[in-house]
């Protein structure tokens, strides 16, 4: 599969966002650490995370939902890494 067709099939499961940006689930491994208000939509095999801020919608990260999320939260948030 191409980069180009990823790409747009992400976003176009992200575009209704505008229109009805609570749709997606809250994330527990991630409230569960204190980091709240994160919300998540999946376009399989990828789940999008994203925040609400006022009346903007931020794609936070794109991340394959067969790898394991408390892991990469510990890398990016705890050790600073990039992943």
């Amino acid at each position: 599969m191409r980069a180009a067709s990823i790409y747009e099939r992400i976003r176009a499961r992200a575009e209704p966002l505008v229109d009805y940006p609570g749709s997606g689930r809250t994330v527990p491994q991630l409230a569960s650490i204190g980091i709240d208000g994160v919300r998540q939509i999946s376009e399989k095999p990828w789940n999008i995370y994203y925040k609400i801020s006022n009346s903007d919608i931020w794609i936070l990260s794109v991340i394959d939902s067969r790898r394991n999320l408390e892991e990469i939260i510990y890398a990016k948030v705890i050790e600073g890494k990039r992943v």
